[in-house]
């Protein structure tokens, strides 16, 4: 609760800094079950929250006083170039992503409009637990899901997580992507039931560890996310269908 309360009264704050929300730039499209990359000029932390239902007129201009009602919670990022961009993935629905600047300076804001189809339940749901066996059919769909520290992506991995050929194989082919800490925890501070079982995998691993089941559940593959965005598009391919 007092989680809560603090997110809240801090987008409140910091929607009150209308100038500041220029400074922060998307970059490309924002699409559900794809990377968002958002940039800065300068180099901070950064905090990304939502979906929700608001509209951006809404989300702009809602006062002090209704800030309390908002229901955002926080989405799990990846910082890139030195703190001067974000990386993230969300379903569809409206974001308020944030830069704390590591210089004196006002924090930044950018509202950002994730589009696309809405999945029919919030939660990727791959079925039951992995399967041991991988099935020599390839599936319709797959649920892709990549674990990892966020504080320690390197600038390879980096490439990865932002590569233009990648996300628009998810997006033709209409996959699911999920990214995750090994640490993960939902809104009730509890390990999310849909990949529990893939994080219960990665311990004691090398971290960042690659899973892609089939639309059925069965584990099509298990381990660490290849080294280059070539190689892991090749691999996503092999699983799926060129």
């Amino acid at each position: 609760m007092v989680r809560k309360w603090y997110w809240c009264v801090l987008v409140g704050l910091l929607l009150l800094t209308a100038d500041a929300s220029a400074q922060l730039q998307l970059v490309g499209t924002a699409q559900t079950h794809a990377f968002v990359r958002v940039t800065s000029p300068q180099t901070g932390k950064w905090v990304v929250l939502g979906p929700d239902v608001l509209t951006f007129q809404q989300l702009m201009t809602i006062g002090t006083a209704s800030i309390g009602e908002l229901k955002l919670s926080k989405r799990d990022t990846i910082v890139l170039q030195e703190g001067k961009e974000v990386v993230f993935v969300g379903p569809v629905g409206i974001y308020a992503v944030l830069q704390w600047p590591v210089e004196a300076g006002e924090p930044l804001f950018l509202p950002v409009q994730i589009t696309g189809t809405p999945d029919p339940d919030p939660k990727p749901d791959p079925g039951p637990e992995p399967q041991p066996d991988p099935t020599p059919v390839p599936p319709d769909k797959l649920f892709v899901l990549i674990v990892r520290e966020s504080a320690k992506v390197t600038p390879a991995q980096g490439q990865i997580f932002t590569s233009k050929a990648i996300r628009e194989h998810l997006l033709a082919k209409s996959y699911k992507l999920r990214v995750a800490d090994p640490d993960e925890l939902d809104a009730d501070g509890q390990v999310p039931t849909d990949i529990g079982p893939y994080l219960e995998r990665c311990q004691g691993k090398t971290l960042p560890q690659l899973f892609i089941t089939s639309d059925q559940g069965a584990l099509l593959y298990e381990g660490e996310l290849p080294a280059t965005e070539a190689a892991t598009l090749a691999l996503l391919k092999s699983k799926g269908g060129a």
